[in-house]
């Protein structure tokens, strides 16, 4: 599947290449995620054959983006604060999990909104949310940003001792990244809300393969998550709660997607790595001829997806 990444070539290589790559890493940390936690209550490599054929779907995700980015650490977000199911030691695990969401933060600023969510995710399903793992979280969030600002004090320092006095720039000139980027944090709640508005309706027609592959995959999902809801009680109290931090997630971002499609090439993929755990679920588990009839259905929308997007 991954052969996609390379034909149709759109593009130069080293995009697609920094792309693949990845989804490499990605696609590990799930293999990782459902050997380690799970997931699947089965030995199966689903998770990570479905979301490879997701990614491999939808070619305009192949080159490397800061959407690709940000859903590595998304996962490797995921995979860190599951550890911290009622662990009474969890500090590292939650200082990673804050760690890769503020790194992701790096390269798109609003991405940082999803921390309030792990911690919900933390504190009402995984019961591990105190105040020392508040404190681990707060370290983890901070510890990139504080990195940023002592790059940019160095940097400072060293044109003061470089250059002449008439060259100096004013000591606010060197911090205006980080000020643009606390700008670009805050822009959505100042961007404008699109549903059910003209300008969502301009989005969709302008772009018809991305919103195929948004309302297919969106199906996929919404299959998944009734599924769950209504088969979870086979599963160990444990992995419903992994379940429910994925579930949490898919929702937010979806409405996300809604409210404001301008965000789309970023939150598209967070939407994919969420989706698939339960929609994973559903594939694996399922058994009847009703349920195998409709996966076969949703194999031949991805087809199309897929067919429509490397057009």
């Amino acid at each position: 599947m991954t052969l996609l990444w390379w034909w149709p070539q759109h593009g130069d290589l080293w995009p697609q290449l920094g792309g693949w790559l990845t989804c490499i890493v990605t696609t590990y940390f799930l293999l990782e995620a459902n050997a380690k936690y799970g997931i699947l209550r089965i030995r199966s490599q689903m998770m990570s054959t479905l979301y490879l054929l997701l990614m491999a779907a939808c070619a305009f995700l192949h080159p490397i983006s800061t959407g690709l980015l940000c859903q590595l650490c998304l996962v490797v977000a995921l995979y860190c604060l599951l550890h911290t199911y009622r662990n009474s030691h969890a500090e590292p695990h939650t200082f990673h999990a804050a760690l890769a969401i503020s790194i992701g933060s790096l390269f798109w600023a609003p991405f940082l909104w999803l921390m309030p969510v792990m911690l919900w995710c933390q504190a009402g399903y995984l019961r591990a949310l105190n105040l020392h793992n508040l404190g681990a979280a707060v370290c983890g969030f901070l510890s990139p940003y504080i990195a940023w600002t002592t790059a940019l004090t160095a940097q400072m320092y060293y044109a003061f001792f470089t250059t002449s006095v008439a060259e100096q720039l004013p000591a606010i000139d060197y911090f205006q990244p980080l000020f643009h980027h606390a700008q670009e944090m805050v822009a959505p709640f100042h961007g404008p809300i699109t549903t059910f508005s003209p300008a969502l309706r301009d989005s969709l027609l302008r772009h018809p393969a991305e919103s195929a592959a948004f309302i297919v995959i969106g199906l996929i999902g919404l299959t998944g998550f009734i599924h769950y809801l209504r088969k979870n009680y086979d599963d160990k109290i444990q992995v419903r709660m992994y379940h429910y931090c994925y579930m949490t997630l898919q929702v937010i971002v979806a409405i996300w997607i809604f409210l404001q499609p301008q965000y789309y090439y970023q939150l598209f993929p967070l939407f994919i790595a969420a989706t698939v755990p339960a929609a994973a679920h559903f594939i694996a588990l399922t058994h009847t001829w009703m349920t195998n009839a409709w996966v076969l259905f949703l194999s031949i929308l991805m087809i199309a997806v897929a067919m429509i997007n490397t057009v």
